[in-house]
């Protein structure tokens, strides 16, 4: 019961971050189907086809994604062997500025595969939710019984070695340069399952070479920082601010915000 209280002040929390500004969404889709995602909803599925179609595909869109990605957007990877200091579970996260910052990501991963925590309406989009699922889209629910449930599930899956990602700032804002305020949820996760935040940025830089005849949006480099371990004394709200701001401020570092 005092779990439920706790999840009902998360929820009021996302609630009233939908009317701040800065969690507001540019890009909206269609969303006709409607999901009741409760404290039901199989959010890691275990079914043994599910997760072999899931394999499957992410083995054969690897290299398409990395194709895509190297040719269209120019993307590159730093700090890549960050990545080695956490080798048991972990969250990641990143600031949330491109519509394939996601399949960034999992390249980035890869061999291993996140989870990614991604808001309800994602699975509300024809064809969309499917792929969304099958490549490791965790939806975040929004009841507190749910929550807790999407809770739990993601901390068996920390304790079991898996990476979940999260987008702390929740909104997706195109080619946005300077980090926006952050969400506690992820901080709050790696608090309840004892395991380090991996920080991540997205950065731009102008087109060069060839790209500079056909380029004209940014193109796309991801920094991979230090793991950032949680403090071992202190309340789990005090625990849970101080993760977040350290996270913030070494994610402030890498975007070359602070010295």
């Amino acid at each position: 019961e005092a779990m439920e209280k706790v999840y009902e002040r998360v929820i009021e929390d996302f609630r009233k971050a939908r009317e701040d500004r800065t969690d507001r969404h540019v890009i909206h889709m269609w969303a006709p189907l409607k999901k009741n995602i409760d404290e039901h909803f199989p959010f890691v599925c275990r079914k043994l086809w599910f997760r072999f179609i899931s394999w499957l595909l992410g083995s054969l869109v690897m290299p398409i994604l990395l194709l895509y990605n190297r040719l269209f957007n120019g993307f590159r990877i730093e700090g890549r062997r960050n990545l080695r200091m956490a080798r048991g579970g972990a969250i990641t996260v990143a600031n949330h500025v491109h519509v394939m910052d996601a399949t960034m990501l999992a390249l980035t991963l890869f061999p291993r595969r996140p989870y990614f925590t991604t808001l309800q309406s994602n699975l509300e989009i024809p064809v969309i939710s499917w792929l969304v699922r099958m490549l490791g889209g965790v939806p975040i629910p929004e009841n507190a019984r749910a929550i807790m449930a999407f809770m739990a599930a993601l901390r068996e899956q920390l304790a079991q070695g898996r990476l979940i990602h999260f987008y702390p700032e929740t909104a997706l804002w195109p080619y946005y340069e300077k980090l926006r305020p952050f969400k506690n949820g992820a901080f709050r996760l790696a608090i309840e399952g004892e395991v380090p935040v991996i920080p991540m940025v997205f950065k731009f830089r102008k087109p060069t070479g060839l790209y500079r005849l056909w380029k004209r949006k940014p193109l796309t480099t991801l920094v991979v920082g230090e793991p950032v371990y949680p403090a071992n004394v202190g309340s789990r709200h005090d625990r849970m601010n101080d993760l977040r701001e350290r996270t913030r401020r070494q994610m402030e570092r890498l975007l070359g915000r602070l010295a």
